[in-house]
């Protein structure tokens, strides 16, 4: 198991949060989940600025961290500590051959305020890097919240390695141009599928999303472009180009998760945009078993039909239950930053905790409703 800890950054003061191979942020707006999230970005800028490993200091900036522009110091520190540093790290235990935990293996960073009298400066922060083991490979993946939507063409662009692009915005190069003797990884192939290259298996698996849906993609050497074209039941084989905010939001999200490279990070915001319930529940279940097959996944959401989606795999996987947590985060009275209380599963799929706002919604709206038609119902009698 491994954890995130955040000291002196944003809303937070000090804070360890759990990571599993699967991981759930949920909670309120406000309350620290996308912060967590620029944590984990923050802190692999930094070691990526520091590829060399000789723990010597250099600068980067705030701004344009994967997409994030996070601003000045005075923007990231916490206001309570008022301090000129901040650090974050993701640890975990080293485990021997007897199973036993013998070394602890930490990603650590401090961020340090650049104390000089220029206006560049306020934009960027020393960095000490300790560590580099979790987050120390080339590839990493992360899909923000704010994706592309339909488009007639996007970009070709020299990728240091496949992905889609923080935005999905090489999605259709990616499919197009990958390799056709690659194969996908029999574990996240679709069940019972025999063809296992990457644009059969996004069809597959697009499929379980959107019913009777199937793409293809294509390149022009001549517009330096790439095309997502769709077909469904109703076009009958004449492959469009307009394929949905529902379909553009969810492809780079499956495509991102068949590509990438065992035991890597995936980090996902909101993966239920733009999708109905019934997709936002199978997405979930997709995500469950892309991490079941490898991948570390951190998954920030606010659909309870995700959670659900997660819930059925592991009832079904029962064996997998204890490699997902759900951290809920919330304000406790009388706390200086958010609290995070995190969910289990026991093999039987049941959660080890409820706390307050966690799937909630739905149970107060219609409490709110019933004690609406009551009243009504005493008013006519």
């Amino acid at each position: 198991m491994k954890k995130l800890h955040i000291e002196k950054f944003k809303c937070f003061r000090n804070v360890d949060i759990p990571l599993n191979q699967l991981t759930v942020f949920v909670g309120a707006n406000g309350y620290g989940k996308s912060s967590s999230i620029q944590s984990i970005l923050l802190l692999k800028k930094a070691i990526d600025s520091n590829i060399d490993f000789r723990n010597d200091i250099k600068y980067i900036y705030l701004n344009d961290v994967y997409g994030q522009n996070l601003g000045v110091f005075e923007s990231v520190r916490n206001v309570i500590d008022e301090d000129v540093s901040f650090s974050i790290s993701i640890n975990s235990d080293k485990i021997n051959e007897n199973g036993m935990s013998c070394e602890i293996i930490e990603d650590k960073v401090e961020f340090l305020e650049v104390l000089d009298n220029s206006d560049l400066s306020s934009f960027q922060v020393d960095v000490n890097v300790e560590k580099t083991e979790n987050l120390g490979g080339k590839n990493f993946y992360y899909l923000s919240a704010e994706r592309v939507g339909p488009r007639i063409s996007q970009p070709l662009v020299h990728l240091d390695y496949p992905n889609v692009g923080i935005m999905g915005e090489y999605t259709a190069q990616v499919i197009e141009s990958f390799p056709v003797n690659e194969k996908i990884d029999e574990n996240r192939c679709f069940p019972g599928s025999k063809n296992k290259r990457l644009e059969a298996q996004v069809n597959e698996w697009l499929n379980s999303i959107f019913p009777d849906v199937k793409i293809k993609a294509r390149k022009s050497l001549e517009t330096l472009t790439a095309q997502i074209l769709i077909d469904n039941i109703f076009s009958k084989g004449n492959f469009a180009t307009n394929i949905g905010f529902g379909i553009s939001y969810a492809l780079p999200v499956i495509v991102s998760c068949l590509i990438a490279e065992e035991n890597t990070f995936v980090v996902i915001e909101n993966p239920e945009a733009h999708l109905h319930p019934a997709a936002q529940a199978t997405m979930g279940k997709f995500l469950a078993k892309m991490s079941h097959a490898g991948l570390n996944i951190i998954v920030e959401t606010h659909s309870d039909h995700i959670i659900e989606g997660i819930q059925l795999y592991v009832a079904k996987n029962s064996e997998w239950h204890d490699k997902v947590t759900i951290n809920c985060f919330g304000k406790k009275e009388g706390e200086d930053q958010p609290c995070v209380e995190s969910i289990t599963f026991n093999k039987n799929a049941e959660f080890s905790g409820w706390p307050d706002g966690f799937m909630d919604q739905s149970q107060i709206d219609f409490t709110e409703l019933r004690n609406v038609r009551t009243s009504a119902e005493l008013k006519r009698n």
